[in-house]
């Protein structure tokens, strides 16, 4: 039982660390020094960014059709068109 609450504080740990994290990327993209908190260039950045959203947005959806509860704030993805020679699509 111990071992299943220590992953469960794991786990909850890492889902606020993310929170923390693109809390730190949204100032530093706001502030003009996103340069410093990543070795990721902007596309790469941008296209981590977009699957993260599209996860979160997808687990959502599961989450609310497993437990029969609809949330009240619906996050929206804005697709952005495509840079020159990207070839990545987001499925939904």
């Amino acid at each position: 039982m111990l071992n299943k609450t220590l992953q469960l504080l794991y786990t909850d740990g890492r889902l606020f660390d993310l929170i923390d994290v693109l809390d730190q990327l949204h100032t530093a993209a706001s502030e003009g020094y996103l340069h410093n908190l990543t070795t990721l260039d902007t596309s790469e950045l941008l296209e981590v960014l977009q699957d993260l959203v599209y996860t979160a947005q997808e687990t959502i959806s599961e989450i609310e059709d497993a437990s029969g509860i609809q949330s009240d704030a619906k996050p929206v993805l804005r697709v952005l068109p495509k840079a020159a020679g990207d070839t990545t699509e987001l499925h939904h």
